[in-house]
């Protein structure tokens, strides 16, 4: 029946109603407890909270839970991987005790909800992440935590995007707080899905991005806002092969003449919808295997676009999750 002393496995069953608080009774469940997929209303029970074996997999995701996450699962201080919480109606503040998680590594979801406020800062104590660390389509606002920053063991799949980072431009403006920390270049493992794209981020691209030179794969800062140059240490990103966009933002000036060391590219790569000006680096636009998008405006003349390198045209739309 998919539910025993070790596991529970009720996902995908069209249950309805409320998720019982009996259900903490479970306290020796080790494995997996899972309720994904159904149509389970209500708030989740505190008494989850008391399922402190569990180690590979806390799952809610896809019903229609609401207000807030129980303090209470910050106690499951042993899961290591697949805590799902995507797809619901929570609207609340992320609670502080889900950085006690620390046993963390693989898969912390909470996208596809309608979190507020921000991420907190206590997040920066989830030391073993590695992978897939999902805020995308919430509604957190300010500043990115610059605590994100101490997840230095984090290889793949950092989701910040379509979000409204930055929208609470006042508080940042008396900061004087960039939306994007400086402290997201200490990642120097990150080598896969950077996605801070649909956000409302108002400041630059950190220079220091730059040390995340093992990058190989998918940075997205598509239609975020962004303000001031292109740094030129994001020309240390040698490895970058495909998924390399800026485009629909405010940057202005040239684009750094390092970014043709970037030589690698093979897909996408596009700065279209700017504010810059001046040549494509002749590397980077001798990439003909590169799918290349960049309107440039000649000395704050018109506006010429420079070609598409062997593409479809498109603006490079390239959200990272469906």
């Amino acid at each position: 029946d998919g539910w025993s002393a070790s596991e529970g496995l009720l996902q995908w069953n069209l249950l309805t109603g409320t998720i019982p608080s009996q259900l903490g009774q479970f306290s020796r469940m080790r494995t997996v407890f899972s309720l994904g997929g159904n149509k389970i209303t209500g708030t989740l029970p505190t008494q989850l909270g008391q399922l402190t074996q569990l180690i590979n997999g806390l799952n809610v995701y896809g019903n229609y839970l609401s207000e807030y996450i129980a303090t209470e699962i910050g106690r499951l201080s042993l899961v290591q991987e697949n805590v799902h919480f995507e797809k619901n109606h929570f609207c609340a503040e992320l609670p502080t005790q889900l950085g006690m998680l620390s046993s963390m590594v693989f898969d912390l979801n909470f996208h596809k909800n309608f979190f507020t406020s921000n991420i907190p800062t206590e997040f920066g104590q989830l030391s073993k992440m590695q992978r897939h660390l999902n805020f995308w389509n919430n509604t957190f606002s300010s500043t990115i935590a610059t605590e994100l920053g101490q997840l230095q063991k984090m290889e793949e799949g950092l989701y910040l995007d379509s979000n409204l980072f930055g929208s609470d431009y006042y508080k940042w403006y008396e900061l004087y707080q960039p939306a994007i920390p400086t402290e997201i270049g200490n990642l120097e493992k990150m080598y896969s899905g950077l996605h801070f794209q649909h956000n409302t981020f108002r400041s630059p691209i950190p220079s220091e991005l730059g040390r995340l030179d093992k990058m190989f794969d998918l940075v997205n800062f598509e239609d975020s806002w962004l303000t001031s140059t292109i740094p030129s240490e994001l020309g240390k990103w040698h490895e970058i092969e495909d998924g390399f966009i800026l485009n629909r933002n405010s940057l202005t000036g040239s684009v750094p003449t390092q970014l043709g060391e970037l030589l690698r590219l093979t897909g996408y790569f596009s700065i279209i919808d700017n504010l810059l000006c001046g040549d494509i680096p002749t590397q980077l636009s001798d990439l003909t295997s590169a799918t290349m998008r960049y309107g440039l405006y000649q000395s704050c003349g018109n506006v010429t676009d420079h070609g598409d390198g062997g593409g479809d045209g498109d603006s490079g739309d390239s959200s990272s999750n469906g």
